[in-house]
């Protein structure tokens, strides 16, 4: 459905939601995700961002979707790949501040081995003969307690922040007279 099919109050209302995102421009430009191996249990994940602008945020928030891939048979004896995302792991940053076309890294560890996953979880929300994976992080930029910004993923490698698209113009003449 395009902007030109809503009515009035609604376009309003998409415009007041979107200002705060369109406001900001681009608040990162990229950022890349390694990892180390496990050790001890848990996992070292390093977020390197390059900023877009120069911001304070009271906290930089990472969401972790951790992931298992295991055959599974159903009740007819069916087997296939099963993909089990069963909690997200947060990580809080407090009081952090990005410069504009400045590196920042920020450093967390996640726990990914079965025995810490069972004691912070519980013994049955993991599957035991899977091994246990981070799928993707979720970043948000968290101001006064309002969410100003969120991407997410691939927990790995080198990502480009795409721009923000442009507000399509609503003052059009051409406006569907049945929706006026």
């Amino acid at each position: 459905m395009t902007l030109r099919r809503l009515n009035g109050s609604r376009i309003l209302l998409l415009a007041l939601c979107l200002l705060p995102v369109l406001a900001l421009g681009k608040p990162i430009r990229e950022l890349e995700i390694t990892s180390e191996p496990e050790e001890n249990g848990r996992k070292l994940y390093t977020i390197k961002f390059l900023p877009g602008e120069t911001r304070n945020y009271d906290e930089l928030e990472f969401s972790c979707a951790y992931r298992q891939t295991f055959l599974w048979e159903d009740m007819r004896g069916r087997k296939t790949t099963k993909i089990h995302e069963p909690v997200v792991f947060v990580y809080r940053h407090h009081d952090a501040r990005l410069v504009d076309d400045l590196h920042a890294y920020f450093n967390f560890r996640v726990p990914i081995s079965m025995e810490r996953l069972k004691k912070k979880y519980g013994d049955d929300v993991f599957n035991a003969e899977a091994p246990v994976t981070i799928a993707r992080i979720q970043i948000s930029g968290i101001k006064e307690k309002q969410t100003l910004w969120s991407f997410e993923f691939e927990a790995s490698g080198k990502h480009t922040i795409p721009d923000q698209p442009e507000a399509e113009d609503t003052n059009d003449a051409e406006l569907d007279p049945e929706l006026e």
